[in-house]
């Protein structure tokens, strides 16, 4: 059975580079920003062939939602596999970290304010595997 890790955190977490490890070593497909029905529907067709899926996507951070996207994979997909990999809800250091990255630097604050308010909505689903943010060092 396909396997769907949900791969949850703020802007500068290191969700994209723990999802490049992850493809690598598994040969999932990766997945960003599923929350538009052209994504969700990729997501389950993959799934429904057997083939493993990392989804990133912030609003998920938020246990309403994420609640709703897995009641409907599973509803899509019976049987499939659910996991979930959440970096630390650490403000500070997200936040040190979009402020130094060498990529994705067009809207750093677009990614501060959007960290603002996802890191109060944020919780840890239930068996959750959570992360250390890991802070990138300083250029200066």
């Amino acid at each position: 059975m396909a396997k769907l890790t949900f791969l949850l955190g703020l802007a500068g977490s290191g969700k994209s580079f723990y999802a490049e490890g992850l493809r690598k070593a598994t040969g999932a497909e990766l997945f960003e920003g599923v929350e538009h029905h052209r994504s969700i529907s990729a997501v389950v067709q993959r799934l429904k062939n057997s083939g493993d899926c990392v989804v990133e996507e912030i609003a998920y951070c938020e246990s309403s939602a994420r609640a709703k996207v897995v009641a409907y994979f599973r509803s899509q997909v019976p049987g499939v596999e659910v996991a979930f990999v959440c970096f630390e809800n650490n403000l500070e250091s997200a936040n040190w970290n979009v402020k130094r990255r060498p990529h994705k630097r067009d809207d750093i604050k677009g990614h501060l304010a959007s960290n603002d308010i996802w890191h109060r909505r944020y919780t840890y689903p239930e068996g959750a595997t959570v992360l250390p943010i890991t802070r990138i060092p300083s250029l200066t």
